[in-house]
């Protein structure tokens, strides 16, 4: 009687040689590990991020935070925000965006930068309000901010950064002014906003256009090269259609 379990000969080694490759430990471990790490990844994390941001917008900054939707892909190196809004405690709206979308490269583990294939932000919108006792909203933003333990020291490099391509599409501006006898408003939009190949990488230059249709007719163009390090930048600045009375 031919026993398949140890021929290895005829096609009765084939199931041996698979139950031995299944049963070996270090592939069980592989596979068990990308498994834990997908569902991580795809389950767990973008909820611990959307709480995440709750909480340290009602605890840290006393303020309100809310997102739709949440969704990172652990294997593209993606993160999607869908419906976020940014409220002050009363209500009132600071800023939000309807649609993030962040492409995070692995190669910024040999660049030795963080590196950004792509970073847009769809139909984003800010609210700039000047209030009653004469102080800017974001200005009282930023206070609420807790401060580093561990602050840079003067004239330290900025954190090595690349983002080889990002936008704002559809964006809108507002700016409230409530402390004047009569309050007034005015709203920018749409704004696009276009950067490439931005970087705090030292002495790299960016190209990048602005183009907004301002309030009460009128538009403006704004194109050129952008450094972060250091600081610097120059263009072309247009206006077109600008009204006196939107001044």
């Amino acid at each position: 009687m031919l026993d398949r379990t140890t021929d290895t000969n005829g096609n009765g080694s084939v199931p041996v040689r698979w139950r031995r490759i299944l049963l070996n430990r270090w592939l069980l471990a592989g596979v068990v590990t990308v498994v834990l790490y997908a569902l991580f990844g795809f389950l767990l994390a973008p909820w611990l991020f959307s709480r995440y941001v709750g909480n340290f917008a009602a605890e840290k900054l006393k303020r309100k935070a809310t997102i739709t939707e949440v969704r990172i892909n652990p294997f593209l190196f993606t993160l999607e925000g869908k419906g976020v809004t940014f409220q002050e405690a009363d209500g009132r709206p600071i800023f939000g965006f309807e649609r993030l979308f962040v492409d995070f490269e692995l190669s910024s583990l040999f660049r030795w930068a963080l590196t950004f294939a792509d970073i847009r932000i769809e139909q984003p919108s800010l609210y700039a309000e000047i209030q009653r006792d004469g102080r800017l909203n974001l200005a009282a933003l930023s206070d609420e901010f807790p401060e580093s333990e561990n602050p840079q020291p003067a004239g330290s490099r900025p954190t090595r950064l690349l983002v080889h391509h990002a936008e704002i599409v559809s964006g809108s501006f507002t700016f409230s002014d409530q402390s004047a006898a009569t309050p007034a408003t005015a709203t920018f939009s749409p704004l696009n906003f276009e950067f490439k190949e931005i970087s705090t990488l030292p002495e790299r230059k960016s190209p990048y256009t602005l183009k907004a249709d301002l309030p009460g007719g009128g538009s403006v163009n704004w194109q050129g090269e952008i450094s972060l390090h250091p600081i610097f930048s120059q263009g072309e600045l247009s206006m077109a259609g600008f009204k006196l009375a939107t001044a």
